[in-house]
C-alpha cells in the first residue's frame, strides 16, 4: 500500500513538473534554452559549488536530465495516444496504458534514484540536498511567474474589453 502511494505521489510530482514547463516546452527553441539558461544559473547560485564540485556536478546533472527529458517525451507521447483514441479505447488497451504510466513514475523515480547515489558517491550529502532545495525554489519561482504573467494577460484583455 506505501509503495502505491509512493508511486502516485510521484506521479503527482511529475505532472506539477510538466505544468510547469508547459509553457516552456509550448514556446520551444531558444526561449527553452533561455530557461534552461536561467536554471543553470540558479542551481550554481544556490548550490555554491566549488571549482572540483561543479566539475563533479554537471556531467551528472546532465546525463540525468537526459534522462528525465527522454521519459517525459516518451510520457507525453502516451499522453497523445490517449487523447487521440480514448473513445475507441478497450479496457485491455486502457489498463495497458495504465500499467505504463506507473511504470513510467517508476523509472521516473529510479532515474532520480541513480542521479542521487551518483551525487553521493561524488558530492557531501549536504550539496545533494543543495540541489534538491534549489530545484524545489527554482520551480517554485517558475510557478509563480507563470501564474502571475497569466494574470496580467487577463487583466489585459479585461481592460481591452472595457474600453470597446
Amino acid at each position: 500500500m506505501k509503495k502505491i502511494f509512493t508511486l502516485l505521489f510521484i506521479v503527482l510530482q511529475v505532472s506539477m513538473l510538466q505544468y510547469a514547463y508547459a509553457q516552456e516546452r509550448a514556446l520551444g527553441g531558444p526561449a527553452r534554452q533561455k530557461l534552461e539558461n536561467l536554471k543553470i544559473a540558479y542551481l550554481t547560485r544556490q548550490m555554491h559549488l566549488t571549482t572540483e564540485e561543479a566539475r563533479i556536478f554537471w556531467p551528472l546533472y546532465d546525463a540525468n536530465q537526459a534522462e528525465l527529458e527522454k521519459l517525459k517525451r516518451d510520457r507525453r507521447h502516451q499522453l497523445e495516444e490517449v487523447r487521440e483514441n480514448f473513445d475507441g479505447m478497450t479496457d485491455e488497451k486502457a489498463n495497458a496504458i495504465l500499467d505504463k504510466r506507473l511504470e513510467q513514475a517508476s523509472d521516473m523515480l529510479k532515474a532520480r534514484q541513480d542521479f542521487v547515489a551518483a551525487l553521493r558517491k561524488q558530492l557531501p550529502a549536504k550539496k545533494v540536498l543543495a540541489y534538491f532545495r534549489a530545484e524545489e525554489m527554482f520551480q517554485k519561482e517558475l510557478t509563480e511567474r507563470a501564474a502571475e504573467l497569466r494574470q496580467e494577460r487577463r487583466s489585459e484583455r479585461a481592460g481591452g474589453l472595457r474600453r470597446n
